[in-house]
């Protein structure tokens, strides 16, 4: 095994990568401005099918009931 300290034996992994870790005050910034982005206010309107009850009771809108299928098919009688 070599004394070379760049080179690691088989087996072991570096813990330091070129450009593998960040500073301390760099994550702390991108945490900050994550978080300002994340409280800026979303621009719309609530949308009322989103916020029905069928859907707050956990009904998937993608498929239909039977009653939903038996009134298409009447309506289209």
């Amino acid at each position: 095994m070599s004394t070379d300290r760049d080179e690691l034996p088989d087996g072991v992994i570096n813990a330091e990568p070129a450009g593998g870790w960040e500073s301390g005050a760099v994550a702390d910034a991108e945490t900050r401005e994550a978080s300002a982005r994340a409280a800026e206010p979303v621009d719309g309107v609530p949308d009322g099918f989103v916020e029905s009850a069928e859907i707050q009771a956990g009904l998937d809108p993608d498929l239909r009931t039977d009653e939903q299928v038996r009134d298409d098919e009447e309506a289209q009688r």
